[in-house]
């Protein structure tokens, strides 16, 4: 299950807990429900989509006990000193699953494990504890949201501690698990609104042409125009569902110039920051000149979206 929150909000100390069926999920700022949530972002465009089909593919998680693909199953020898003392203790051991996505770490008890005494499941996350009673019937997930510091890719270990409530008295294990962590991000873009604010040419129109540079390209936009006339430029709008700052996307660099017969511009080169990546969602708007005229001037308006994508399970 998928929740995305906005970044702002995901750097502030800030837990919600929510329980369904024995489902604890820790989140920055919110727990997750189970239907996907969709913030409010700085955006005119959808900077979420909860029924996009991408949606689905998202949620996939692989238990992530040291293997950096995200998809090894690790429940071997990994325990603190000894074997499981007891059958119950011993199934849990066996049974539960960690998996990790984005900042989420899952831990998982299945339904229906050879547990006959009430036991506690309690996990250590990082320097946050958080525990629940095993439910035979429906199963126990404990989920935690972790900072996304500065979103590369990084391991957390996590201890899981069991104490089973025996006739002779309580009865208790523990082990620790790695989880392979890489913020994920839901990152929009609109389109460029583009005004010019006055003209450029003493007769006639005006012929911008409008520079758009991002790590995927630089583009020039020819334009015909007139003062206060709009343009809306799809070549700057982008959405890319789960992006890492592994990606390197860059802010866009936007800048203008008249068109004159016979002037030479130089052509840009591919921008190689600032990194958009980790950000926050924001409205963008500012004023530019010709770098050759000064008198001739336009606006630039887009929104950017970002928002962190978080998992209550996997």
């Amino acid at each position: 299950m998928l929740t995305k929150v906005p970044l702002l909000r995901a750097l502030l100390v800030g837990v919600a807990v929510g329980a369904v069926a024995a489902t604890i999920a820790i989140a920055s700022n919110r727990s997750g429900g189970s239907t996907p949530t969709t913030p409010v972002a700085a955006t005119a465009s959808a900077a979420t989509r909860p029924n996009s089909p991408l949606r689905a593919k998202t949620q996939v998680g692989g238990d992530t006990h040291g293997n950096p693909s995200g998809n090894a199953t690790f429940n071997g020898n990994d325990q603190g000193t000894g074997d499981p003392p007891t059958p119950g203790l011993t199934a849990l051991f066996k049974g539960i699953t960690v998996k990790s996505r984005s900042v989420s770490a899952v831990v998982h008890a299945p339904a229906g494990l050879a547990v006959s005494n009430p036991t506690e499941i309690s996990v250590l996350f990082g320097n946050r504890r958080i525990s629940q009673p095993y439910d035979r019937k429906a199963g126990t997930t404990i989920a935690f949201n972790y900072p996304v510091g500065d979103g590369k890719a990084h391991n957390e270990v996590l201890t899981i501690n069991l104490t089973e409530q025996a006739p002779t008295g309580a009865v208790p294990f523990h082990w620790n698990r790695l989880a392979v962590l890489e913020p994920l991000f839901e990152v929009t873009i609109s389109d460029l609104t583009f005004t010019l604010l006055n003209d450029c040419d003493p007769i006639g129109n005006s012929e911008p042409v409008v520079n758009i540079a991002d790590d995927r390209d630089v583009v020039d936009v020819e334009l015909s125009m007139s003062a206060d006339e709009v343009r809306h430029l799809h070549q700057l709008s982008r959405h890319v569902p789960a992006a890492k700052v592994s990606d390197g996307l860059i802010v866009p660099q936007l800048s203008f110039f008249e068109d004159d017969i016979g002037g030479f511009h130089q052509t840009s080169d591919k921008p190689t920051g600032p990194a958009l990546l980790p950000g926050t969602s924001r409205h963008v708007q500012f004023d530019a000149a010709d770098p050759g005229d000064e008198f001739c001037n336009a606006r630039f308006d887009f929104q950017i979206g970002i928002d962190l994508l978080t998992f209550t399970s996997l």
